[in-house]
């Protein structure tokens, strides 16, 4: 399958990593976590410091991917304590 096909058939299923490759340059996209915690309607994604300007362009590419989710908040501190707590900032709705 050539990497064309390959790129569309992803983004049908809501690849994150294809919907951000469609808006960003490779270097940028390196930055970027691929993983992201759904908790009901709203993920949580961890942006590196020197992404954080992407954030917006981040979470419209969560909501695409995930239609079910609502709401956006970006980690802004470690997961602590034996509860998973962490400390949020900065969120995006639709």
């Amino acid at each position: 399958m050539n990497q064309r096909v390959k790129m569309a058939n992803e983004v049908k299923r809501g690849s994150l990593t294809a919907l951000l490759a469609s808006r960003l340059k490779t270097r940028k996209l390196e930055y970027v976590c691929k993983s992201y915690d759904i908790i009901g309607n709203i993920a949580i994604i961890r942006l590196h410091e020197s992404s954080k300007h992407l954030s917006k362009i981040v979470a419209e590419a969560i909501m695409r991917a995930n239609k079910r989710v609502k709401a956006m908040l970006r980690q802004a501190g470690p997961v602590l304590s034996d509860f998973r707590t962490r400390k949020l900032g900065g969120w995006q709705a639709k």
